[in-house]
């Protein structure tokens, strides 16, 4: 405990638990303070116990172990546990075999008793640990033995609780006027429905104050005699409880009459199975708790641990703090913190990486967002109306706003700054347009018939070959006005296969212009009048009818 002064207050404390420090006899108490202290799993090797017989007693000596089990000096000592029984055969793990128990940190003790005694021991450090037990020794007192004496109730059971498979019995108190009274004995015997056996079987010997008899046939009645045992191994007729002779049959729909409002108790020990709609205490730990296995329920600190001390697979800290290493969750889950799957959680967002590995869900302009941690500049974002931005995107199947996506994209209107493809065509089929046709590289123009009418390849513009004249138009009014046939350098040709027009107001030919002769190269106006004019380069042309060639003065109109 803290030995206080008005400078300040010094705590020694080893073990877990809760602290409360009062700085000097002038301040009141400070809250109260949690700390943990380290675990230490390593478990001592069994005392040594003697027991030497003295008058109406019996002197015990008890000596601690030098060592641990794994050969480490034994140095964290808290204390003793000693059980005793009136026969041999203890076995500390099992109440049915000893009758009773105390605890002590001396390493001597005198046990007050006038009959022969068994004893073993077992060491408990501070962190709980528990030794094996100690050789069972005994010894008898020198003093003359008083004679016991004890009796029978009119009926030793004082009640009898019927539940599903289960019978309580409750017994009455010990007499103050019986002398070495050491422990009840409970018997039973089943009526299966061809009458009661007769025959009586021992369920239970203990202090009581009663005994939960459990797995029983819920077809079967069951009827029950307690005795009284003296320490000398004398045991009176005892009495017996059979519900006025039908027996009690354990067929209730439920265990409720079973349940206990309260119970005082400086320890309990159960044997088996506890029921009860409250417990109150500090601790639920269970009989196997380690630094790796077993369960602890700290009440008074709020916390729980599941599969040991150092790396419990279950745990929940006083602050509230779950650890799991694996959960099946299937109801709510509200978190507006921590990380899950390599995720931040926020209160209204789920945030992973940084700058550009960067990607995060929170209501916005854009909800979704990867590529930088600023959402209004990442490389792809989706904003709150449904606009995606990204810089590349390969689509493989589906539909985009009616729009199919295959092998081809398909739609009725397409925007875009640079389209890359193998074929843009401005309908499947009949009347349209075409860019790189069959892998061509130029651009096509085909008739309702699905037939091609002009191409533009290689500098050429061609006129399709077919049945009916074709008319290919060159049409301008931003840059040529009149419009112009032009080639960037060198020289072109223009061609047809039949007949070619030239159709404007005017036309002038730039530059030095051949004009083949030969049948089926003809050159004039169109119309009936032959009306127009035509001009010509400086130095004039030739112009060859008929296999005559005709010159033509330089603007000279013809």
């Amino acid at each position: 405990m803290p030995n206080a002064t008005r400078l300040g207050a010094t705590l020694n404390q080893i073990n877990e638990g809760g602290i409360r420090i009062q700085p000097s006899e002038y301040t009141p108490w400070l809250d109260q303070q949690a700390h943990t202290i380290a675990s230490d799993p390593t478990i001592p090797n069994a005392p040594t116990l003697t027991a030497t017989a003295a008058d109406q007693s019996i002197d015990l000596e008890i000596t601690r172990p030098a060592t641990n089990t794994d050969g480490s000096v034994y140095l964290d000592h808290k204390h003793f546990v000693v059980y005793y029984s009136l026969s041999s055969g203890i076995d500390v793990s099992d109440p049915l075999t000893y009758s009773g128990s105390f605890e002590t940190t001396s390493t001597r003790h005198t046990h007050a008793t006038e009959s022969k005694m068994y004893f073993r021991a077992v060491c408990k450090d501070m962190h709980g640990n528990t030794s094996a037990a100690s050789a069972e020794v005994n010894a008898t007192p020198t003093s003359q033995e008083t004679p016991p004496a004890v009796d029978d109730y009119a009926n030793n059971i004082a009640n009898v609780y019927v539940g599903k498979g289960m019978i309580g019995v409750l017994f009455q108190p010990p007499k103050s006027t019986w002398v070495r009274y050491a422990a009840w004995k409970l018997y039973f015997d089943t009526n299966t429905g061809a009458g009661w056996t007769g025959s009586w079987t021992a369920c239970y010997t203990g202090a009581g104050p009663g005994f939960l008899h459990k797995g029983l046939n819920e077809s079967y009645k069951y009827k029950y005699r307690l005795t009284v045992l003296a320490e000398d191994g004398t045991e009176t007729v005892g009495t017996v409880s059979d519900n006025s002779g039908s027996g009690y049959q354990p067929n209730q729909s439920d265990n409720s009459t079973l349940l206990a409002v309260t119970i005082f108790a400086e320890r309990i020990i159960a044997s088996s199975e506890m029921i009860a709609r409250t417990f109150i205490g500090g601790k639920f730990q269970s009989t196997n708790w380690g630094s790796s296995a077993g369960s602890l329920w700290d009440a008074d600190a709020g916390t729980i641990k599941l599969g040991g001390s150092s790396a419990p697979k279950f745990q929940v800290a006083t602050d509230g703090a779950l650890t799991a290493t694996s959960a099946t969750i299937s109801g709510a889950i509200t978190a507006s913190s921590g990380t899950i799957g390599g995720f931040t959680i926020g209160a209204s967002s789920l945030t992973a990486g940084s700058s550009g590995t960067a990607v995060g869900l929170a209501p916005g302009s854009y909800p979704f967002y990867a590529g930088s941690s600023t959402p209004s500049s990442a490389p792809f974002r989706v904003s709150n109306s449904g606009a995606v931005t990204c810089s590349n995107i390969t689509i493989t199947g589906g539909s985009v706003a009616g729009s199919t996506v295959g092998s081809g994209l398909s739609a009725s209107n397409i925007t875009t700054g640079t389209l890359t493809g193998r074929v843009v065509r401005t309908a499947s089929s009949g009347a349209r347009a075409e860019m790189n046709p069959s892998g061509t590289g130029g651009f096509a123009i085909y008739n309702s018939s699905d037939y091609s009418t002009a191409w533009m390849l290689s500098g050429q513009v061609v006129s399709a070959s077919g049945s009916a004249n074709v008319d290919v138009g060159l049409y301008s009014t931003i840059y040529y006005d009149p419009p112009q046939v032009r080639f960037p350098s060198g020289s072109g040709t223009i061609y047809s296969t039949g007949t070619l027009l030239l159709r404007a107001s005017s036309v002038q030919l730039l530059g030095n212009t051949y004009f083949p002769g030969g049948t089926g190269y003809n050159w004039y106006w169109n119309g009936s009048t032959y009306s127009g004019s035509f001009y010509t380069p400086a130095g004039g042309i030739y112009v060859y009818i008929g296999g005559n060639r005709y010159a033509i003065p330089y603007y000279g109109p013809v």
